[in-house]
């Protein structure tokens, strides 16, 4: 799990006084898609949501997720077993090769995965291998002692081991920077042009700023994908990107969130999402004054998040009634019940109960334009219900120290979701030992719930015993839900077979540019 400072978009529309031009109906010969700015692709190095997008394009995991159900579903690997009560896995990879034509084998993701975990260079997203057996002592020797839990039992053979039970570990090898390399990953220009195994290669370098060109690899073996070509061009918001859909110079393109409603009664809601991120403001519980659950309810109640999302967010995100978004499989709505409905006469009547010095807490936020907006219209709302709030903004450096050190208040971030399953957000958040938990709750119902969940082999049952985790975190309210942030694409009506996945990203291969 990645945790971020509030982040947003400008929920202005574009306007520079000129009529607003159409779109055009000519399919282009290469798609154009607008996306922010990408300094790398190899998976090693990913580090944002358009490197993911761009990088899943050049590279087959072992899995994939189907963008409808989040369904873990074959991609390098055909196959699996799951064995030793789910703490060993045996994948069966099939023919794939390469850009360079070299063969992708099952040296090439325990290549890629060691690559990934090694200490002497730090990865965005090493934490991912965790839970394999051999991780932390690989990552404490510089790299001296075998990665033991990886093992290649022949070219088409990859065992994996883990450190404890988990039958749904395969629902998080579908993420781009699990993807394999080949040897010619140790070459100093990797990373200025990755080989991937993928539907598409690059057909330059990376440059920083520069648009990002595609062509569909020919040995790719499940076929030349339908669009040959594709280029991701650089933009800094959906304000700057949408006058170029309109006329004509993008194909897909983000909608400016203010513009959400009307664009998708005209290019459709295929690509509007609901993802896995979600705002949450939490309680330090090592303080004295939060440790109170009915002033963590007030508190809750005393928010209005339609109103804060519509004021800051626009279209670009929803209100909140549970932590796990409605996207993933097992998510139930309104998990949150009354406990997220604003009640600010009753959260009042808590508050009036409270000593004074309990009513009066900072906010802590990372500083940025929206995380200011987001943290002084909580500070007004829990104002109307007899709080004091004072929001204390932090530079990006200063919060993390903040963070580590435990000196945070009520405070606010952006848990993001690393794969689309419940666990993705509520065991970092909730489980006692884990390090994203930074709000201290430390709770033995809640613990032995998300251990259930997790060494369930049964779907079902292993959903049902998440939602009971998320209920009894929501009874407790270590952490207040805010919103879920939505993907918000549009393409053009030439441009079929779009669909965002519930972690923002699409299958450029699945598209298809009509004549």
């Amino acid at each position: 799990m990645v945790l971020l400072g509030v982040a947003g978009a400008c929920t202005s529309p574009p306007s520079d006084g000129n009529p607003t031009p159409r779109p055009s109906a000519t399919a282009p010969a290469s798609l154009r898609v607008g996306a922010g700015t990408v300094d790398a692709l190899d998976p090693a190095e990913l580090d944002t949501p358009e490197s993911l997008l761009i990088a899943s394009q050049v590279f087959d995991g072992l899995v994939r997720y189907d963008p409808g159900t989040a369904a873990v579903v074959p991609a390098v690997a055909t196959d699996w077993e799951v064995l030793d009560g789910g703490s060993r896995f045996v994948f069966h990879l099939g023919p794939s090769v390469f850009h360079d034509q070299t063969l992708v084998t099952a040296e090439s993701f325990a290549f890629a995965w060691r690559r990934l975990a090694d200490p002497a260079t730090p990865r965005p997203f090493a934490f991912l291998l965790e839970s394999v057996a051999g991780f932390r002592d690989y990552r404490e020797s510089l790299g001296a002692r075998p990665f033991s839990g990886l093992q290649a039992l022949d070219e088409r053979t990859l065992e994996v081991r883990l450190r404890y039970p988990w039958p749904d570990f395969v629902a998080l090898l579908g993420h781009p920077a699990l993807s394999p390399v080949p040897a010619a990953a140790q070459d100093p220009a990797f990373g200025a042009r990755p080989i991937g195994n993928g539907p598409y290669r690059l057909t330059g370098d990376l440059a920083l700023g520069q648009p990002v060109r595609l062509e569909a690899f020919e040995g790719y073996p499940p076929g030349l994908p339908p669009v040959r070509s594709v280029e991701f061009l650089p933009v800094d918001a959906p304000e700057e990107a949408w006058p170029d859909f309109l006329s004509g110079a993008l194909d897909v393109a983000p909608i400016p969130p203010a513009l959400i409603d009307q664009a998708q009664v005209e290019f459709g809601t295929a690509g509007i999402e609901t993802v896995g991120r979600l705002l949450y403001c939490g309680f330090n519980l090592s303080l004295k004054r939060f440790q109170d659950p009915a002033l963590r309810r007030a508190v809750s109640m005393a928010i209005d998040r339609a109103a804060l999302v519509r004021e800051v967010f626009a279209g670009g995100a929803e209100p909140a009634t549970g932590i796990v978004p409605p996207s993933f499989p097992g998510s139930r709505a309104d998990v949150c019940g009354e406990a997220c409905t604003p009640a600010v006469e009753e959260a009042r009547a808590v508050v009036a109960g409270l000593p004074e010095e309990d009513r009066t807490f900072s906010l802590d936020f990372a500083q940025s334009d929206t995380g200011a907006l987001v943290a002084e219209g909580l500070a007004a709302q829990l104002g109307e219900a007899g709080f004091v709030v004072t929001p204390r903004g932090h530079s990006g450096a200063e919060y993390a120290d903040l963070l580590s050190n435990g000196e945070q208040a009520f405070f606010c971030l952006t848990a993001v979701a690393d794969y689309p399953r419940q666990r993705a957000l509520l065991e970092p958040l909730l489980l006692s030992v884990s390090p994203d938990n930074r709000t201290s709750i430390a709770d033995d119902e809640l613990d032995a719930l998300l251990e259930r969940a997790r060494g369930s082999f049964d779907p079902i049952a292993r959903e049902d015993l998440y939602l009971q985790a998320e209920r009894r975190a929501l009874e407790l309210m270590p952490l207040v839900p805010i919103a879920w942030f939505r993907e918000h694409l549009a393409a053009k009506p030439f441009v079929t077979g779009l669909a965002v996945d519930p972690l923002g990203t699409f299958d450029v291969a699945a598209l298809s540019i009509a004549a």
